[in-house]
């Protein structure tokens, strides 16, 4: 064989080797590119999840926040509350006690009119006696008159 052919042998595997490199480097490259836009697409969707994780923390302390104050202001509302309710029952007592004494005096007037009313048809009567007696009988009106 010649040289000629063995070269021509050789450059004909080397240049099929060349090409099998060629192919492939630009498989490799086309999924070397691939692989990078999925990294980017990645780091794309990771910093778009970090930062609605971020956005959610922060609308949980805004949440525990406002939870916290509604508490806080459920407290001070029970405690009104219960303060007006001890106010409610004290003047439910105030009354109740007033009504008790006003049924009291209301009774005590009562008879303390009846007594007046009874203490004046007794000094009238008396009145009536008196001039009834020293009219008819002047002896009689003198012993009552100082009896009185």
């Amino acid at each position: 064989m010649c040289t000629f052919c063995v070269i021509s042998a050789d450059l004909e595997s080397a240049q099929k080797q060349v090409d099998a490199d060629k192919k492939a480097i630009d498989e490799l490259t086309r999924e070397r590119d691939i692989l990078n836009k999925n990294i980017i697409k990645a780091a794309v969707s990771t910093e778009k999840q970090q930062s609605l994780v971020k956005l959610l923390e922060q609308d949980k302390k805004t949440l525990e926040h406002e939870i916290l104050g509604y508490r806080q202001e459920a407290q001070k509302q029970r405690q009104i509350i219960h303060q007006l309710e001890k106010e409610r029952d004290r003047h439910i007592n105030e009354t109740s006690n007033l009504m008790h004494k006003a049924r009291t005096v209301e009774g005590s007037v009562g008879r303390g009119l009846w007594e007046m009313v009874e203490g004046h048809n007794n000094t009238t009567t008396l009145g009536n006696l008196t001039v009834c007696i020293t009219t008819s009988c002047p002896v009689g009106s003198m012993r009552f008159v100082q009896s009185r």
